[in-house]
């Protein structure tokens, strides 16, 4: 799949040049992906940021990463809502248990990190998916971001095989799906593109097959397929018919998803189709999942090539891979990335940022998406009969042309203003540029005025599209100073 996008951004690197250049709304930010190779989508934690990344909270944490995320060649972000039982935005959902992290000085209650997510990932030109792991009541072990929801309503527990009283409560009730549900509903209604539910995780205790032995839910079963007693925890038939209950959740969402004009896309584990929690065969002949991804780790050897077509031929639809954990060298996942774009793949998800920023592996999706030089050329012929003043921000080496004539030129990382001297003619704007090897992101910015004869200032940045060897490249004017080439202030406003 053929796409050109836009990179907006600018890592850290570029803060403490903010004072130099007063940059304005009308600045902006071009660069040409390359448009063989696929989307590129990773998911955000904020939690994890704060608590291992030493994040911000609040608006400037926020914002801080989805910008590094703009400007290394992640087009698509999905925002973690939960981690275990805990919410992760100030949800009003009746129930629910919000995470609160002291030691962070993170109280999530207090701030809705969803919306301004999509707000600000929006205004970066970034498509902003929820991330939602419905099947997570606590994460990794029983004590761990636990919620509160479990202890109140100890009657809708689950049951294993063995008759174990399991302290989780099952999807089976009717209660606990619309419970579910009511949270889905209000982070569509926070503007994202679209929901993303996790069958990755399973909540602590996991569920497993060996779940779903409740007295009512089995004289059900018995009704619809004449099976009295305890059926084994693999029979099919079970299975699908305890799947069938999440499934219900699932329907719900989509339609609600689809309400609003959103997509809804589902993970899951590459070991199973059919699970007692999933049936993939079931819900994509069903038709309401846009699309579904596939987890795996690291090395990729889980997830074959033969793997990926077989899953596709049974269902019918493409699978979409995610890379789980950044465990090998730079080099290594990036000859991983252009081995997933040589079966097909149309979009790489990597899992997670925090991965990605800790190991300072940004360069992973920039060497992979970005094009390492190119020339982008202005929509329109200016008028510098005048003369004319820029500025030029840039990730890479570049030499900025007016026609055949040199403006001026600069290395990565430097604010340069630029005095330009009046011309006999209309011309156009071009900007010759090249990325270092392993750059963390990339982008030239650039904003200014050209002045006509008459004292007439024309601001050289619009809303048009500008050209390159690899085709168009739209320009996108921010509201306020460009984060990606200043610092935001203490408040976090741009």
């Amino acid at each position: 799949m053929k796409r050109l996008l836009i990179f907006l951004g600018m890592l850290s690197v570029l803060v403490g040049h903010g004072e130099e250049t007063q940059w304005r709304s009308d600045a902006f930010a071009i660069w040409p992906v390359k448009t063989d190779f696929p989307l590129q989508t990773s998911v955000v934690s904020w939690s994890d940021w704060l608590v291992f990344m030493n994040a911000h909270s609040r608006e400037p944490g926020v914002r801080a990463i989805i910008n590094e995320m703009t400007g290394s060649g992640i087009r698509q972000l999905w925002w973690r809502t939960f981690g275990g039982g805990h919410c992760l935005y100030s949800s009003q959902v009746d129930g629910v248990t919000t995470g609160n992290y002291a030691g962070q000085g993170a109280d999530f209650s207090k701030f809705n990190s969803l919306k301004e997510a999509v707000n600000f990932g929006h205004k970066l030109g970034l498509t902003v998916y929820a991330w939602y792991t419905p099947m997570e009541e606590a994460h990794g072990w029983a004590d761990n971001v636990r919620s509160r929801y479990t202890d109140m309503h100890p009657e809708m527990s689950d049951i294993d095989q063995a008759g174990k009283v399991l302290n989780v409560p099952s999807l089976f009730y009717e209660t606990y799906r619309k419970y579910k549900l009511d949270l889905a509903i209000e982070m569509l209604e926070c503007g994202p593109d679209g929901i993303v539910i996790d069958f990755e995780r399973l909540g602590a205790p996991p569920r497993r097959n060996n779940w779903g032995y409740i007295p009512a839910l089995l004289e059900e079963y018995e009704k619809v397929h004449g099976k009295g007693g305890k059926p084994q925890p693999n029979d099919p038939d079970f299975m699908r018919f305890r799947a069938n209950f999440v499934g219900m959740l699932m329907r719900d969402i989509a339609a609600e998803a689809k309400k609003r004009g959103k997509r809804f896309m589902i993970m899951f584990p590459h070991t199973a189709l059919l699970t007692a929690h999933t049936d993939i065969e079931t819900w994509n002949k069903e038709g309401f999942v846009d699309d579904f991804y596939m987890t795996c780790g690291w090395p990729f050897d889980s997830v074959t090539q033969e793997l990926l077509e077989r899953y596709r031929q049974k269902l019918g639809r493409r699978i979409l891979p995610i890379q789980y954990g950044f465990f090998g060298t730079v080099p290594e996942l990036i000859a991983q990335g252009q081995k997933l774009a040589s079966w097909g793949v149309e979009d790489i998800t990597w899992f997670e940022t925090t991965y990605l920023h800790g190991r300072d592996k940004y360069a992973i999706p920039t060497t992979l998406a970005c094009t390492p030089q190119c020339e982008m050329v202005s929509p329109t012929e200016l008028d510098f009969s005048g003369g004319g003043e820029l500025s030029v921000y840039s990730s890479a080496e570049w030499v900025l042309r007016y026609g055949d004539a040199v403006l001026g030129q600069g290395k990565p990382g430097q604010v340069v203003k630029l005095k330009v001297p009046a011309q006999a003619a209309k011309g156009r704007l071009s900007i010759a540029a090249k990325l270092p090897p392993n750059a963390l992101a990339a982008g030239v910015g650039l904003q200014g005025v050209a002045i006509s004869q008459s004292g007439e200032r024309t601001n050289v940045a619009t809303d048009g599209t500008w050209t390159s060897g690899e085709g168009a490249v739209k320009t996108t004017g921010l509201m306020g100073i460009p984060p990606f080439l200043a610092p935001l202030d203490e408040k976090g406003d741009l």
